[in-house]
């Protein structure tokens, strides 16, 4: 994924948040991309607690999030909702729809709606961050947040897949822990609200 992130001049600053590894992750990074900063979680504090420590750093005016496991990602992909973004002051934020991803994923629109790359105003995240949030509650909580206050909010298309827990530590434990993080997303915004992101949240392709 840096391989391809590094190739886009419009990103001025990139910035990789280990988040407790002990794999060596962050010596790999320091080797192959030296420019690259790295901030350490002495433990794992979870997707949410990641993103915020990334942000409390980050300068732009506009946060690309990334997640570390994607694959397939294309970099002119991500230049061009860039380029696009930039030019209309008033878009607050554009998810990179995961084109790719397998059909029990489309049907319940989680190419949108869990994708984790998102290019948002870095002010809007941060207030966001302020709620209570745990783990991977930061999309369903950017969701509503978008259309409960109206924002202008679209998608482009995006080859990047992510990497399934069910892939990453076994079928069953995978399956497991995939339920268990839609449960607490969906319990965090409310059934209700969860029928109103699936039916009208970021419509609107770029």
């Amino acid at each position: 994924m840096l391989d391809q992130v590094v190739k886009i001049p419009a990103i001025d600053e990139i910035i990789c948040v280990d988040d407790g590894s002990t794999d060596g992750t962050s010596e790999v990074i320091k080797k192959k991309h030296p420019t690259i900063a790295i901030l350490r979680n002495a433990q794992n504090v979870g997707k949410t607690g990641a993103i915020k420590a990334g942000v409390r750093q980050a300068k732009g005016e506009y946060v690309l999030l990334l997640d570390a496991d994607l694959q397939n990602i294309q970099y002119q992909e991500i230049e061009t909702a860039l380029h696009k973004t930039f030019a209309q002051k008033n878009i607050t934020m554009v998810v990179l729809r995961r084109m790719n991803a397998p059909l029990f994923v489309k049907i319940v629109r989680g190419d949108i709606l869990v994708s984790g790359e998102r290019l948002i105003k870095k002010d809007i995240l941060k207030k966001i961050l302020q709620s209570n949030l745990k783990n991977y509650q930061v999309e369903f909580a950017t969701n509503q947040y978008m259309l409960d206050n109206k924002k202008n909010v679209y998608w482009m298309p995006s080859s990047a897949q992510n990497t399934f827990k069910f892939t990453k530590i076994g079928f069953m434990k995978g399956w497991y822990e995939m339920i268990t993080a839609m449960v607490d997303c969906i319990s965090y915004v409310g059934t209700k609200n969860y029928v109103k992101q699936v039916i009208f949240f970021c419509r609107k392709a770029l």
